[in-house]
């Protein structure tokens, strides 16, 4: 969604090794419920609409174990927290 799917992402796989302890580090960042997240201008040009339409955290959060939580976020589709 961020990146107007242009950029997709890499499948994670880790491989451990039996003799050898392995550490895992979870780095995370939490917006605040009325931060508004949308697609950087640079992705968005004449060639690229915009996919997604802008949507608060919190109408994020609210949707996020939802199967269909992207889709919920396309141009021509809007759910909202207060709905």
């Amino acid at each position: 969604m961020m990146s107007n799917e242009r950029f997709q992402s890499v499948m994670h796989r880790a491989v451990t090794n039996s003799s050898k302890s392995r550490m895992s580090l979870v780095f995370a960042c939490v917006a605040v419920d009325d931060d508004v997240i949308t697609i950087p201008e640079k992705l968005v040009d004449s060639n690229h609409p915009a996919k997604f339409i802008p949507f608060t955290w919190k109408d994020f959060r609210k949707n996020v174990y939802c199967d269909d939580r992207v889709d919920m976020y396309r141009e021509t589709t809007r759910v909202t927290a207060d709905d």
